[in-house]
């Protein structure tokens, strides 16, 4: 009974195995000679990571770039992760319209936001993208450098507070960055001051929170 168990525990593990390989071998062949950390099956990469802090994920990719190259693949389970810190890899890929595919989580937002800008994909996304290119012009933006600069030094002035505070260990810049970038787009695209900066409990923050 127990060889039988072992039998077909084996069989089984042979099966998602060879569905695997044969479902991804097109993306394995193309990418097989990128460099990478060891791999196991099925979960690939993801061992490297479990029981890490967002900044530890950091510190382990550094420490893979390190070892094996500047563009490295990451696989994490079936998804193919390419990290890349060579300038003239970067370049080719963002100077292209052909990989500009969101990655799957943005499907997530399609019920909410449907096809706008911000989910859709090739040239959908590029015909989009060349009608409000002319809104972001240097030009225009000119006229908001004022607004810039005051949110600016209302951050710095918070993140000088918040650091006077937290003496012994780092702290968060996220929330104070989402105050500042709220006040800066409100002022400049709306014409609006909501002060997010200096009243961060204020209803419409708490609002956009929710």
């Amino acid at each position: 009974m127990f060889f039988v168990l072992v039998f077909i525990s084996v069989t089984i593990w042979l099966a998602i195995l060879s569905i695997y390989l044969f479902k991804y071998k097109h993306l394995i062949d193309v990418t097989k000679n990128i460099p990478s950390p060891p791999a196991l099956p099925i979960i690939g990469h993801g061992h490297y990571f479990i029981g890490k802090t967002p900044d530890q994920y950091i510190v382990q990719i550094m420490d893979f770039m390190e070892t094996h190259g500047r563009t490295i693949k990451i696989w994490l389970g079936p998804e193919l992760n390419m990290i890349m810190s060579d300038i003239k890899d970067v370049e080719m890929i963002l100077s292209t319209t052909r990989f500009n595919d969101k990655a799957g989580e943005y499907k997530m937002l399609e019920p909410w936001l449907q096809e706008g800008l911000l989910v859709s994909r090739g040239r959908k996304w590029h015909k989009r993208r060349k009608v409000i290119t002319p809104a972001f012009h240097f030009k225009i933006l000119d006229q908001f450098i004022e607004v810039f600069d005051k949110e600016s030094r209302i951050l710095l002035k918070n993140l000088k507070k918040e650091s006077e505070m937290q003496t012994k260990h780092g702290f968060d810049i996220y929330n104070w960055i989402n105050l500042c970038t709220l006040d800066t787009i409100c002022e400049s695209a709306m014409g609006v001051s909501i002060n997010a900066q200096t009243n961060a409990d204020s209803e419409y923050v708490r609002a956009v929170k929710t």
